[in-house]
């Protein structure tokens, strides 16, 4: 009798089912979830609770995640990005229950705009998705439309859009209502921004008063706000409001309130103290309204500290006493940090006095070893002055300009309606040529 020759053997068709049903219909299911766990755990601290899976038999045919607590496999999770959650959850079931935990909505898709606006007929929102790797996404963006409305008879109407326009949602209206903003709004926000990142925030005549602030503190404590742009936000100076806007300012690196001329009563020292102490980096307002003006302060050279760090500070209402200005300069050339000196600014406020080149000339001779002054006069008797750090290459450019306030109070310092904006420039010359220099727009891109 012929020895038995080693013959290969195809799978019978129980051991076919019972091989499918461990891979859940996946042949490459369990290749997947060894990958996955082997990965997050490679590129993690391991939690000390792993270890008892130390001995845990891994094979080819074994769905070794089955036998993993759902503790586990969130903490596992917890390692992976949205579009990673995605495709877990198509898995099967038990990953889908789990990718699906709560605790991971802090896991967000990437590249949000979330445009809120007081519409014709309500409040409304859109959400536009930029993440190259969106799911859902057709175009370049993929964009949800939400809106509350008022109807006839005192009752509210609901209406959602996916890559569309809503009928009572244009951009270029000019509502005139107050309501305030109902529940069923913040419900419907929250559901959007639960897992979708809000990069990007633009307010669109929003009333201060709405309560909208102190509610956008709590839906977005998860999110890496990089621009809070504000367009006709009105604000009552008596509004507690106003104190959570502050609190979402310091979560955010740059702030635009350029298109906001009703809403600088909020704009003071107290304001740029507490902002300041933040991760706050660039602060624009309207420069050319007299509305900025209207609503001025002095601050004390003990805000001085909290707004050094700033590349861009725009605050026409700001009046730095004329004495100030130089230390204000110093003081912000002097804290440039190793990563700071890389950076290119601009400071906007103003004084009461004229900042002459006598004046410059005469505070600029205790630090003549450390930094150099000149002074270029212009055909329209504008002086361009300019400081550079002999040490570490930072220059600062500024021009003073004479604006007159139509509303001077003569109580308030003196008869002559008269004010002077100092326009500064920073950069490092050592890092910029002058065809180099980065604009605002750019800056807060970056």
């Amino acid at each position: 009798m012929k020895p038995e020759e080693n013959v290969s053997k195809s799978p019978t068709t129980a051991e076919a089912a019972n091989r499918k049903r461990k891979n859940n219909g996946n042949p490459e299911g369990s290749h997947a979830r060894r990958r996955l766990f082997e990965t997050a755990c490679e590129y993690s601290n391991t939690p000390p609770e792993f270890d008892r899976f130390e001995n845990l038999r891994i094979s080819n045919d074994e769905d070794f995640l089955s036998q993993l607590e759902e503790s586990f496999l969130l903490q596992i999770f917890k390692y992976l990005t949205r579009t990673d959650i995605h495709n877990v959850m198509a898995v099967c079931k038990r990953l889908h229950r789990a990718s699906s935990d709560p605790s991971l909505d802090t896991i967000k898709w990437k590249g949000g705009v979330t445009i809120i606006s007081r519409t014709e007929k309500g409040y409304g929102f859109e959400h536009h998705v930029k993440c190259e790797s969106y799911p859902w996404k057709k175009e370049t963006t993929h964009k949800y439309q939400y809106e509350i409305l008022k109807i006839e008879g005192g009752g509210y109407e609901e209406k959602k859009e996916i890559n569309g326009d809503l009928e009572h949602f244009p951009h270029m209206s000019v509502p005139n209502h107050k309501w305030q903003i109902l529940e069923n709004f913040y419900a419907a926000l929250k559901n959007i921004l639960r897992r979708h990142e809000a990069t990007y925030i633009q307010i669109n005549k929003i009333p201060c008063g709405s309560h909208l602030f102190s509610r956008l503190l709590s839906e977005l404590k998860d999110h890496k706000i990089q621009l809070l742009e504000c367009v006709d936000m009105e604000c009552d100076p008596t509004s507690t409001e106003k104190l959570f806007f502050a609190q979402l300012v310091k979560k955010v690196k740059n702030v635009d309130m350029s298109r906001s001329i009703h809403a600088t009563s909020i704009i003071n020292e107290r304001f740029l103290s507490e902002v300041g102490q933040s991760k706050l980096q660039n602060f624009s307002s309207n420069l050319g309204h007299q509305t900025f003006f209207k609503n001025r302060f002095r601050p004390s050279e003990s805000l001085f500290p909290h707004i050094v760090h700033l590349n861009s500070l725009l605050a026409a209402g700001m009046i730095i006493n004329v004495n100030s200005v130089l230390k204000l300069i110093m003081m912000r050339m002097d804290t440039a940090s190793i990563s700071h000196r890389h950076s290119y600014g601009r400071w906007y406020f103003t004084t009461d006095q004229e900042l002459t080149g006598e004046i410059i000339a005469v505070q600029m001779k205790e630090r003549e070893e450390e930094y150099e002054y000149s002074v270029n006069e212009t055909p329209r008797n504008f002086n361009h002055h300019c400081i550079i750090g002999k040490l570490n290459g930072m220059e600062a450019k500024f021009l003073v300009r004479e604006i007159k306030v139509d509303d001077w109070n003569e109580e308030e310092g003196g008869s002559d309606p008269i004010l002077y904006s100092i326009d500064i420039t920073f950069m490092n010359t050592l890092c910029y040529k002058e065809e180099e220099v980065p604009s605002i727009s750019q800056l807060i891109e970056q």
